[in-house]
C-alpha cells in the first residue's frame, strides 16, 4: 500500500492549486527524490564525495551526523569536514546518550563531540538553587539497560549527572554504593566535578574504587546530611531500585526541600516510599530536570 493507493481510495480535494499540482504529482509518479544521505548512498554515488557535499551543504541533520561518524571515517571524509558538521550541532533535542555513544565510536573525534554536546546542552533551562545529586555506584549499576540495550545502568546515570552538572545553578555530586557483608553505606564526595564527559570519567572512577555491593539509601542521606549540611533546594538519588539498608533502618529521610528518586531500571518496585519522596521518577529520560522545573514552579 503506497501513498498514491491511498490517494485513490480516498479521493482527497486539494484546498489550493499548490495542493493540486502535489496530489497530480503523487498520481503521475513525478515527485522529486529526497536529496537525503540514505537515498544518495544507497543509489551508489561516491561515499566521501556525497558525505562531504550533505554536510557542505547542511543537509544532514544532527542525529544522522552522529550515528555516521565512523561511516565518514571509513569513507574517509576530510577532518576538517566532520570538524565542521560538528560545530553546527546546535539541537536541543539530541539526548546525551546520542553523544556517548559517537563517543565510544569515534575517540579521534572526543573533543569536538563533547563540545558539540555542551552547545546542545546550554540551551537548556537552568535549574535554580543547590542540588545534591546522588549517584548510585552499586553492583546491580553494571547491568544493561535491557537485552537489546547498549548502555549499562551505571551510563545511563551518568548521562543523567552529566545533564545535571550543566543544567543545576549549583550542585554537589556523591557516589555511593555499600558493603553487603557488613550492611555499611560507603559514600564519595567529588569535590570538583566536571562537565562533559569529564563528570562520566569521574562517576566511573568511583564506581572502581567503591567497588560492588548494594546502595544503602538511609545511611547515605545520613551521612550526607552529617557531612555536606542540610541546605538544600533539593536531592536527587539516581538509583536502580535496589535498597539495601538494614530491615529496621529501610526508610530513608531525604533532608532536601524537594527530594526525588530517578529509577534508570524501570523495576516495578522501587526504592520510593510513600510520603517520603516528592516524585519518584520511574525510567531514563533526558527530560527529568524539566519535569522537575515544572513540578517546583506548579
Amino acid at each position: 500500500m503506497k501513498l498514491r493507493d491511498v490517494m485513490f481510495l480516498t479521493h482527497p480535494t486539494p484546498h489550493d492549486e499548490a495542493q493540486a499540482a502535489l496530489f497530480r504529482k503523487v498520481a503521475e509518479r513525478t515527485l522529486a527524490v529526497p536529496d537525503t544521505w540514505e537515498v544518495v548512498l544507497s543509489a551508489g554515488n561516491d561515499k566521501k564525495e556525497t558525505w562531504t557535499r550533505l554536510i557542505n551543504e547542511r543537509r544532514l541533520g544532527g542525529l544522522a551526523l552522529l550515528r555516521n561518524i565512523a561511516n565518514m571515517r571509513r569513507a574517509q571524509v576530510d577532518k576538517s569536514v566532520i570538524d565542521a558538521g560538528l560545530e553546527r550541532i546546535s539541537s536541543r533535542w539530541l539526548l546525551p546518550l546520542d553523544f556517548l555513544k559517537a563517543r565510544k565510536m569515534n575517540p579521534e573525534f572526543e573533543r569536538e563531540i563533547e563540545e558539540a554536546m555542551l552547545r546542545s546542552m546550554a540551551q537548556r533551562e537552568l535549574l535554580k538553587g543547590r542540588t545534591l545529586l546522588i549517584v548510585d555506584v552499586s553492583g546491580s549499576m553494571s547491568a544493561t539497560m535491557s537485552s537489546r540495550s547498549e548502555f549499562t545502568r551505571l551510563e545511563c546515570a551518568e548521562a543523567l549527572a552529566m545533564l545535571a552538572a550543566n543544567q543545576c545553578e549549583e550542585f554537589m555530586l556523591v557516589c555511593t554504593s555499600g558493603n553487603d557483608s557488613k550492611r555499611q553505606c560507603e559514600n564519595m564526595l567529588i569535590r570538583y566535578p566536571k562537565k562533559g564527559f569529564g563528570i562520566i570519567d569521574q562517576i566511573h572512577q568511583a564506581y572502581h574504587e567503591l567497588g560492588g555491593g548494594g546502595i544503602f539509601t538511609r545511611q547515605c542521606l545520613e551521612r550526607c546530611k552529617d557531612f555536606l549540611g542540610d541546605d538544600f533546594d533539593r536531592i536527587i538519588v539516581i538509583s536502580d531500585s535496589q535498597d539495601c539498608d538494614y530491615p529496621d533502618k529501610r526508610v530513608p529521610h531525604p533532608f532536601g526541600r524537594h527530594n526525588y528518586v530517578c529509577d534508570v531500571s524501570c523495576e516495578t518496585r522501587g526504592i520510593a516510599y510513600q510520603g517520603v519522596w516528592t516524585a519518584e521518577i520511574s525510567g531514563f529520560s533526558e527530560h527529568f530536570l524539566a519535569f522537575i522545573a515544572a513540578l517546583e514552579a506548579s
